[in-house]
């Protein structure tokens, strides 16, 4: 097995330099692209090795980051250092708390070894010098095909039982060890995960991408077609049906952020309107929102659209304590007991399900301070977009941080492999839109 660590991230490695020194923006896309598809290809060709896909994507990336260290202008790009800095801050907060505590700094640092190896991919872009590149159109229409792929495939997984079988892993080996597959430990015939193999995965995926492509084309950043308004549709119609109430919540507190930014009365009216609509709506089906909490803690996926009402239990005082937000207002009492430094991993995590009310617990197990640490270097992001970028670019910037951020009050959210890429290709994009209106003259480093 080992000879499969060595000779998949070389080869990895070989494609992207390759594709690097035409444009890194298409290295980003391929490994975004390998994030998609390389896990549900390895199970059908080498399942013994599926499991290890992004720790294989991640070995990529750090040999990506070292040969441009040694052989470009990366070294000398000032952000190397600034976002180098934050991760060994991070590091070093996490390893002193444990010392102290006279726990293993390693049980620390595991929960967070995956959440920054997207920064060196964001650093080489940065010290990249601007000349000939591909059209901005180019990784646009990336996006939308590997949107519509996905919602398309999603759709066919729910109607054509053969197809979500095909896509579905009952289990799956993990060092010598068969494990039961996260698709399989749901109650539905037709489980909708994409090529993703998880149900969430698909569903935040979708979720970011329409939200970017929606912002691109509201606040005119860059030339779309209105065919897109047909991605979005799919892939909502998609999200719907995967049963997964957190990326619908993203939604609408990614609808809400567009519209603060858009038009500020039109905010406050719809606010109003619907905190005046929604608990009636509630009362009307209370009957069906109950049975959704009962089929979500049963893990039952055989409805997923009555499944998804659980997301307006929180306007049902009954039906509150199934909800994420009682999880959080139950767990809060911990984080006013120890705020700055937090209660260490496994304190409140053993508990727990990471998809409970994954930012409380993270709070309560790394302190305000360490999630401050954490979060710094997307703060840093969004300031080099607003530094570099027009109002419009920094807007769009912001609002998808808050959607791949709102994925987060459940599950890891903005943290997972498929949201962070995603949200810093975006990012990527959004620079490049810009130094394209600027005809070329920004040098990003």
């Amino acid at each position: 097995m080992i000879i499969y660590f060595i000779i998949l991230p070389f080869l990895f490695f070989l494609v992207s330099v390759y594709l690097g020194r035409k444009d890194f923006l298409l290295t980003v896309s391929f490994i975004l692209g390998l994030h998609v598809f390389l896990k549900i290809t390895l199970f059908k060709i080498i399942p013994h090795i599926a499991f290890a896909s992004g720790i294989f994507i991640n070995i990529t990336i750090v040999l990506l980051f070292v040969y441009y260290l040694l052989f470009t202008r990366l070294s000398k790009n000032k952000y190397l250092i600034v976002y180098l800095s934050c991760i060994i801050g991070l590091f070093m907060y996490l390893f002193v708390l444990a010392v102290y505590r006279g726990d293993d700094p390693i049980i620390y640092i595991d929960y967070v070894k995956n959440y920054f190896f997207n920064f060196l991919l964001f650093t080489i872009f940065l010290s990249e010098r601007v000349k000939k590149k591909y059209q901005v159109s180019t990784y646009v229409n990336f996006i939308v095909v590997l949107t519509l792929i996905q919602a398309l495939l999603g759709l066919l997984q729910y109607y054509i039982p053969e197809i979500s079988d095909f896509f579905k892993i009952v289990t799956y080996e993990r060092y010598g060890k068969t494990e039961l597959a996260i698709a399989q430990q749901f109650k539905s015939e037709q489980v909708v995960t994409g090529t993703l193999l998880a149900m969430q995965n698909l569903s935040s995926f979708l979720l970011l991408n329409i939200i970017f492509l929606g912002c691109i084309k509201y606040f005119k950043i860059y030339k779309i077609g209105n065919s897109v308004y047909w991605v979005i549709i799919f892939s909502i119609a998609t999200m719907l049906l995967t049963g997964v109430r957190a990326p619908l919540l993203g939604l609408f507190i990614s609808f809400f952020a567009i519209l603060w930014f858009a038009n500020k009365k039109l905010f406050l009216f719809t606010t109003v309107i619907a905190f005046v609509v929604l608990p009636i709506l509630v009362t009307s089906i209370s009957s069906l929102i109950e049975y959704s909490t009962t089929a979500a803690a049963g893990n039952n996926f055989e409805n997923p659209l009555i499944r998804i009402l659980g997301i307006f239990a929180i306007f049902d005082s009954n039906l509150l304590g199934n909800t994420t937000l009682s999880r959080s207002m139950e767990l809060i009492q911990y984080l006013f007991q120890n705020p700055i430094f937090g209660f260490g991993p496994g304190f409140i995590f053993s508990g727990y399900s990471f998809s409970d009310a994954f930012l409380i617990l993270l709070t309560i197990e790394f302190g305000l301070l360490g999630v401050f640490i954490l979060i710094l270097p997307y703060i840093i992001t969004l300031k080099i977009i607003k530094k570099k970028c027009t109002e419009k670019e920094y807007t769009v910037s912001v609002i998808l941080f808050i959607t791949a951020l709102s994925q987060s009050i459940v599950n890891e959210g903005l943290w997972t492999w498929y949201t962070n890429l995603q949200f810093f290709l975006m990012m990527m994009l959004l620079l490049r839109v810009n130094v394209k209106n600027l005809n070329y003259k920004l040098k990003l480093a």
